[in-house]
Formats: structure tokens, sequence, C-alpha cells
């Protein structure tokens, strides 16, 4: 038992020490990534791939691949950036190799994020998100809808004199609040 409280602890220590931040994987030109995980079961031990990432020059990840306990590919995603490093399009892949999910995103000259659009393997659209932001930069709605662009909710967001957020309201289909958290801070 001590042996595997030692073995889960390495794992635990091993696994975080070697995450490297996109600053770090900009510097040392990193160019791709491998994680793997070590199990002892049924009297050996056996190591399988759990994933890859590879990056571009400036750090950002334009492929990344999870793999399920048997070391086969679970998913495959690839990423495109803007002149900024924001993200603008990412497509998940499916075990069979076919895109199965396209999300495409735009920002507004201040580099927030202003719209994400989904779509279903097929290029249909299933759903769309539009952010709107005040003059301080700090996001005020998100509006979702369906591939019917039906509003199906929307979040609003206020803020105190400090620009801290003070509230985030949900609302339904129906425009009906259904949630809301509040946010307090100590000075």
């Amino acid at each position: 038992m001590r042996f595997f409280f030692i073995i889960v602890v390495f794992s635990l220590i091993t696994s975080n020490a070697f995450s490297q931040s996109k600053k770090e994987i900009k510097k040392n030109g990193i160019n791709s990534s491998t994680s793997t995980v070590t199990k002892f079961k049924d009297g050996k031990w056996s190591t399988i791939k759990d994933s890859f990432e590879k990056f571009d020059r400036s750090g950002n990840t334009i492929e990344r691949f999870t793999y399920n306990k048997m070391g086969d590919v679970k998913r495959r995603e690839t990423f495109t950036y803007n002149k900024n490093n924001d993200v603008i399009e990412e497509i998940s892949y499916g075990t069979d190799g076919k895109i199965r999910r396209k999300v495409k995103i735009k920002y507004n000259a201040q580099n927030d994020k202003i719209e994400e659009t989904t779509y279903d393997a097929n290029d249909k659209l299933i759903r769309k998100r539009n952010y709107k932001f005040n003059a301080f930069g700090e996001k005020t709605e998100e509006l979702t809808s369906n591939g019917n662009n039906n509003i199906t909710k929307k979040i609003t967001y206020t803020y105190d004199k400090k620009g801290m957020r003070t509230a985030r309201k949900t609302f339904d289909k129906d425009g009906k609040l259904v949630n809301t958290k509040k946010y307090i801070y100590d000075y």
C-alpha cells in the first residue's frame, strides 16, 4: 500500500512539473508535447499516451490529441489563430477522422470575443453566442441562440465603480430570470 501511495504522489508531481505555459513553450522553441500515463496493473507496468499537443512559433496549440485508456485516439482538435494570437477557429474530429464540430470566433478591435458560432459535421449552425461590452471593456451581455436563431439563453453582467463584477443574471428563452449569482468583495 505504501508503495502504491508513493507511485500516486510521484505521478501527480511529475504530471504537473512538465506542464509548460505558452510563454515557456515560445521561449524554449517547443514544437510539441506528449504526456503519458504509466500504471501498474495485473502485475506489470504499462505506459500509454494520454495527450499530444503541437505548437506554432508563438506557443499556441495548433493541434491536440487526447487518447482513451487503451491509448487510442479519442479526440483530435485543431486551432487557428489571428495576428493577435486569439483563437478564431476550433475544429473537433471524431475517432474516424471526420469533422464533428467546428467553432468560429470573432473579435472586436479591443480583442474582446463578440461572436462564437458552432457548426455540426455538415456545417449546419447549431449554436451562436453573441457578447456585448461596455465602454470599459467589461462583458455586459451574453446571448445564446440555436441553429434557427431562436434565443435560448441570455446572461447579463453588472459591475461596481471599480470594475468588479457584482452580479450575473441568467434568463431563459422566454426572458424569465432563472438564476442570479452575486459577487461580494471585502476590501
